[in-house]
């Protein structure tokens, strides 16, 4: 037992009975003092060098302040939730927020649930997380590094059928590395205005897109850059649905079915899904626009229905399978508690390797004067979301599904960061 354990136990017994209610408890005291070791020489100190006047004092002032972490604990909950009700107060329809620091989390949501199923708004309410998707993307990439059935030198033109890549400019001197980082210069096919007449004019977000036909898109303009080229790099939708692509390749499965495999269910995360290839579609939360001029111009070219006495539009609700055209870029629609457990998984290697970790973190991380962050963010027409570990000490995770306000995902973070860091 260590010095403190016994200065506690000294203090603790002292007070007790000098409490006048019952001899009992003196004759406790007497027994705890036989317990202790007489040539304790911290318990010889106290006795000569403390008075009991002192035990006593230090003993509530040891009170005092155990009391004050449970308010303090509370204190940051009614905080955090406050956030959250003010967002929704602000115009959000819906938002839903996990954070994690030190052996303490807290997880809270606010608004009013949109989804189908009719059932309410809860911490398993599904979410569209955007492009944070590309973190579940890169991992399934580097976990088949791991076991060598890629490395991240391959070029594309080795891993994927010719007729998939015979048109892609540079395809023989693009890596998995480069489509990883967004070095390889292609073109987003979400750049392409070609692409958005089909998708909101001829049913695009009625069906399942082929990543194929998604990728024919970005050949329509020429890449960014030639790829390779040091310190370039160019966020683009398709570098990642050439990686989805290789990642069914290289499995012989559906990604969809790889992401419930290699990450889903190891993780215990059992309210994630792909959208448009699982099921579960109606438990996702619809997403929505703030109206405006511009908005409601977009609105009657595309057709959407009148917004709602809230002023919002509800985006999704015009469509069958609103998101699942951004597949291993963008599809994946979970929940803040979820997305914890992917961060959590990620770091502490019951995902990756120790040198795959790396190549993610150096890839998802940006670093200032006292903070390193790790992770992503997404954003589109009705979804904002954003899920980071800061410091290695602290996940916050914020999704939201209402845009078109000076608050979003990321805002949030800050705030609900501020609590825990004023």
């Amino acid at each position: 037992m260590g010095h403190s354990a016994w200065f506690f136990i000294l203090a603790l017994c002292y007070l007790v009975c000098n409490n006048p209610i019952d001899i009992r408890i003196r004759r406790a005291y007497s027994n705890c003092m036989a317990f202790l070791p007489q040539d304790n020489q911290v318990l010889n100190s106290l006795t000569i060098r403390l008075s009991l006047n002192l035990l006593r004092n230090l003993f509530f002032l040891i009170l005092v302040m155990l009391s004050g972490l449970a308010p303090a604990a509370e204190n940051k909950s009614e905080q955090f939730q406050s956030i959250l009700d003010d967002a929704v107060g602000t115009g959000l329809m819906a938002v839903s927020a996990h954070i994690s620091w030190g052996n303490e989390s807290w997880t809270g949501v606010a608004g009013e649930s949109s989804a189908d199923s009719g059932e309410q708004l809860n911490s398993d309410s599904l979410f569209r997380i955007a492009s944070i998707t590309k973190l579940f993307t890169a991992t399934l990439v580097l976990q088949l590094v791991d076991e060598n059935a890629l490395q991240l030198s391959d070029i594309l033109a080795d891993r994927l059928p010719l007729d998939v890549v015979a048109d892609i400019p540079h395809a023989d001197s693009i890596t998995i590395e480069m489509l990883l980082d967004h070095s390889s210069g292609i073109r987003s096919f979400s750049d392409i205005d070609s692409f958005w007449k089909e998708a909101y004019r001829n049913g695009g977000l009625e069906r399942i897109w082929e990543p194929e036909e998604l990728i024919s898109y970005a050949l329509q303009d020429k890449p960014y850059f030639i790829p390779g080229i040091e310190g370039r790099t160019q966020y683009s939708n398709s570098n990642y649905i050439l990686l989805g692509m290789i990642v069914e390749e290289v499995t012989g499965e559906s990604l969809s079915v790889v992401y419930r495999r290699r990450i889903y269910e190891p993780l215990g995360m059992n309210h994630t899904l792909l959208e448009g290839f699982n099921a579960g579609l109606s438990d996702i939360q619809h997403s929505f626009m703030k109206t405006g001029f511009r908005n409601r111009i977009v609105a009657i070219s595309r057709g959407w229905n009148p917004p709602s006495n809230e002023g919002l539009y509800d985006v999704s609700g015009n469509y069958q399978l609103y998101n699942s055209w951004t597949w291993a870029a963008g599809g994946i629609a979970s929940t803040s508690g979820d997305l914890d457990r992917f961060l959590k998984g990620v770091r502490d290697g019951s995902l990756l390797s120790g040198e795959s970790q790396d190549v993610l973190f150096r890839i998802n991380s940006a670093e200032g004067d006292t903070v390193v962050v790790f992770g992503g963010s997404g954003g589109w027409e009705g979804i904002t979301s954003s899920a980071y570990e800061i410091n290695d000490e602290i996940r916050i995770i914020l999704l939201a599904n209402t845009t078109g306000f000076d608050i979003d995902a990321d805002s949030l973070r800050g705030q609900l960061y501020r609590v825990l860091r004023p």
